[in-house]
Formats: structure tokens, sequence, C-alpha cells
């Protein structure tokens, strides 16, 4: 492996943490990482007549044909109702072509500077750059003077704003980061640390693996308490490789330690944080449920009750759960809300498209999600697979830009390496 310069290392932090949030600064009105498509899309067409980037270029394929045929048979939704919007296609299709391309050229700038490039590298990359969004998120939560100076840079929507404005001291707000995408970046993470325990030859020590779970267990569930989605999948990983002590062995104390933590500061919560009262009431928020079942012996929460109602929001006839109604969006309002005025995944998924774009929705996911086979096995497969189907109980959840780099990380150990050079 080719050593890489520190300055380097900075440059491919700051562009995976681009990559990974989407940041929308005053100064400019589009996201960053919508920079890195246009970068990636020029340097995948200059590639087209490369041999080398062949599974690559199959995997791109295999995405785009995959999203075209999510667009065409929406355009035959929005022919059959004679109705619609098309917030799905913009927000899905359209978005998820730009953040193929922009996966593409994070890859082939990792390449660039490591020549070989392996899951053990972008891992330690994409953990430490959720661990700077943490702390950050808890400088913010705890100093104001740093939270308006950062939050001076970014630019918000009116409703981003008042949503912000009136959550963000009551949780941990991230740095150009929503809630529940940071929820399901702090699952993905953590469901990626229980499964590159289970690997033999492992280049990231056990010791950053076991903090980094840690915090993000902890400090993830104060930004987005989907975050324990990953935390019970791992445990469920770790439950399943228990045969294989060693390789696990790591997580079993992460997942100790987590517990004890957990229980120690719900049972002397009034004792232990009388001396902040900020920490006290973003502790409150992301252990409401831990706090609930202990206390009240219930297992639930505010936006788990709110979530519950929606499910009570059904179509009402047999074209709306077949092909759906088109929209995506509230017709009326679409920037203030959704059609039907639910927020579960499958069911937003349904009112537009039907289950027929449910079955393509996850199509589309699994495109992407089997190609980690190769390293983590088919648990990974299985294990990604059930949390995109739990995730999308509650929201919207699209793997794509989360899982496409590791995917294409994945293809790069089937291509030969020796004499191995590449532009970006």
């Amino acid at each position: 492996m080719k050593e890489v310069k520190f300055k380097s290392r900075i440059l491919l932090f700051i562009v995976l943490f681009i990559y990974i949030y989407d940041i929308k600064i005053s100064i400019f009105p589009y996201y960053l990482n919508y920079i890195l498509s246009c970068l990636g899309t020029l340097s995948f067409i200059r590639d087209l007549t490369s041999y080398k980037f062949l599974l690559q270029k199959k995997l791109v394929s295999r995405l785009v044909i995959t999203l075209f045929m999510i667009f065409f048979f929406y355009l035959i939704t929005y022919i059959f109702n004679s109705n619609g919007d098309f917030y799905y296609i913009k927000e899905i299709v359209a978005l998820d072509l730009l953040l193929i391309m922009g996966a593409y050229y994070v890859y082939k700038l990792f390449v660039y500077y490591y020549k070989v490039v392996d899951i053990h590298i972008v891992l330690k990359y994409y953990l430490l750059c959720i661990l700077t969004q943490l702390f950050l998120s808890l400088i913010m939560f705890f100093n104001q003077s740093v939270y308006l100076i950062l939050d001076s840079f970014l630019l918000r929507s009116e409703l981003e704003s008042a949503v912000v404005e009136g959550t963000r001291e009551n949780r941990l707000i991230g740095f150009g980061v929503a809630f529940f995408t940071s929820g399901i970046i702090n699952s993905i993470a953590l469901v990626f640390i229980a499964l590159y325990l289970t690997l033999k030859d492992r280049l990231i020590s056990n010791r950053f693996l076991f903090i980094s779970f840690l915090l993000i267990s902890l400090i993830g569930l104060m930004m987005s308490r989907t975050t324990l989605i990953g935390i019970i999948l791992a445990i469920c990983i770790t439950l399943y490789k228990k045969k294989n002590v060693f390789t696990s062995r790591t997580l079993f104390y992460s997942i100790c330690c987590s517990a004890f933590l957990f229980v120690f500061m719900v049972v002397f919560d009034g004792e232990f944080f009388n001396m902040n009262e900020k920490f006290s009431v973003v502790f409150d928020f992301g252990f409401e449920l831990f706090e609930n079942l202990f206390v009240k012996g219930e297992v639930s929460t505010s936006s788990t009750n709110k979530m519950f109602e929606m499910y009570n929001i059904l179509p009402s006839n047999l074209k709306t759960w077949v092909l759906g109604d088109g929209f995506y969006r509230n017709p009326v309002h679409p920037e203030l809300g959704y059609y039907m005025e639910t927020d579960i995944g499958f069911f937003r998924l349904i009112f537009n498209g039907g289950i027929i774009g449910v079955i393509m929705f996850m199509l589309l996911q699994f495109t992407v999600i089997k190609n980690l086979s190769r390293s983590f096995g088919y648990i990974s497969v299985f294990v990604l697979c059930a949390m995109i189907i739990i995730l999308n109980l509650k929201g919207v959840v699209d793997y794509l830009k989360f899982v496409c780099l590791f995917a294409f990380i994945e293809n790069f150990k089937n291509i030969k390496n020796e004499e191995y050079t590449v532009k970006v």
C-alpha cells in the first residue's frame, strides 16, 4: 500500500465528508456533493474506453438501467393517473444518478492516492467523518457562539430553518445533516463495524473500532433515535457470529459497555445530570425510549406514537395499491409536506408508484447491496436488506448514496493492480 502524505489524507477526508453529508453553504446555492457528481461524470466519460474500469462500468450500467426503469414506470403511472408530480423523479432518480457519479469520483480519488484501495482504508475514513460530525454536533449544542458561526455558513430553506430552530434546544443538530438522515448514516456505520469485525484479516485497530462503536451509539442516539436500529442489528450480527469468539470480541465488549452506560445513565439520570441541565435535556431526547421502559414499563417515544398514527393512512382503492397516485409530496404545498400527510417510507412509495414502484425501488437497493458480499459474505446482504426494510417503516431510505462507494471498492478487488495508474 502506498504511503499517503498528510495533506492528501486531509483532502480525502474533506471530500468524503462532503459526499456523505448534504452540505449547502451560503455562497453556493447547490449542495457541495453536486460538484463531486460533475467531476465524477467527466471522469466516467473519460474512462469509458478503459478496460481496467470494466467492472465499475458494469455496476454503474446496472444502476443506471434500474433508475431508467423506475423513470419509465413513473411516466406510465403519471399517464395512467393523468396527474402527479415529479418530486420522486427529482429526489430519487435524478439525485441517485448524481450520487453514483459522486461516489465514482471519490473512489477514483482514493485510487489515485493509495493505488490499491480496500475496505480497510475507506471504512476508517468513513468512521472518522462520522465521528467528526458527532463532535461538531456536541460543540454546536453546548457552545452558542460556535453554533452561530458554523450555522452562518449553511444555506437552509425556510422550512429547514424553522425545524432546526424549533428542535435545537432539545437534541443535537448536525452540521448539514437532517435528523433522520443522521440516524441512517450512524446505523450503517454501526453495521459496517460489526461486519468488519467478522473478518479475519483486519487492518483497523480494535481500539479504534471499539471507541467508534461506543461514541456513534451514545452520541448518535442524541442526534437521531433511528441510530438504535443500527445498534440492534450489530447485536444480531454478534449473536450470529458467536461461534467465532475472536472476531466478535471487540464488538461484544463495545455492546456491553454501551449497554452498561445506557442503564447507568437512565437509572441515575437525575443525580448524574443535575450539573448540566442542557445535557439532561438532550439525554432525555436520546434515551426517552429506555426511560419510558424503566419508568413506565412501555416501549414508546413521542415520535413513535406519531409514527404509528400515520399507519392509519392507507390507500383506499386497488389502483393506488398497484400503480399509486403519482404524487410524492403535498400537491398544494409541496415544500411543506408529503402526499396524504404521511411520513412512512413504504406508504409514501406506495402512494407514489404502488407496490410495483416499491418493488422497483427495492431492486435498486439490492443491486448495490449485493456487491458487498465479496468481503463480508451474504450476511451483509441479509442484514442491509433487513435494515432498509425496517428503516422504510419509518421514512423513505435510499441506500445508494451510502453503500455505492463501498460497492466500487469491492469491485476494485477484481482489477489487476500491477502498474495501476489513474487520472482524476
